[in-house]
């Protein structure tokens, strides 16, 4: 006869399982990242790579890492992944008020969550619905 107190521990147990898997892979992967960051004198290798594992850890879609081009006052994109050339063509992000989350975050020095894009922000081409941004 099966016991019900049982079954729910086994399945508790097995959730507790996949979770600490992704754990170890999370962090096994941010291991990696570091050693090839560590071990690479060019420095458009340790933005690809970082590139790379925040998406791979984080478990997100897509990655943008921005370049501040002084001369014009926005942000552009430097790196990728997850997004097509033709998508990123046009993106510059003004380092000001109108700049929008991802300047908040920089200026802020925290990350920014964002839920819900507004009509307004530089991002809205990039059909995007949500999105993080770190300084």
């Amino acid at each position: 006869m099966e016991n019900p107190l049982i079954n729910q521990n086994i399945e508790a147990l097995k959730v507790q399982n996949e979770q600490l898997k992704a754990q170890l892979m999370a962090t096994s992967l941010i291991n990696e990242i570091t050693k090839v960051m560590l071990a690479s004198k060019d420095l458009d290798a340790v933005f690809r790579t970082s590139a790379l594992g925040i998406k791979e850890t984080l478990g997100y879609e897509r990655v943008i890492i921005f370049k501040i081009d002084p001369q014009e006052g926005v942000l552009r994109p430097y790196l990728w992944e997850g997004f097509d050339n033709k998508e990123l063509a046009n993106i510059e992000i003004p380092l000001g008020f109108t700049g929008g989350e991802i300047i908040d975050a920089i200026f802020l020095n925290k990350p920014v969550i964002v839920d819900t894009i507004d009509k307004s922000d530089p991002l809205v081409p990039l059909a995007t619905k949500g999105f993080v941004a770190f300084p």
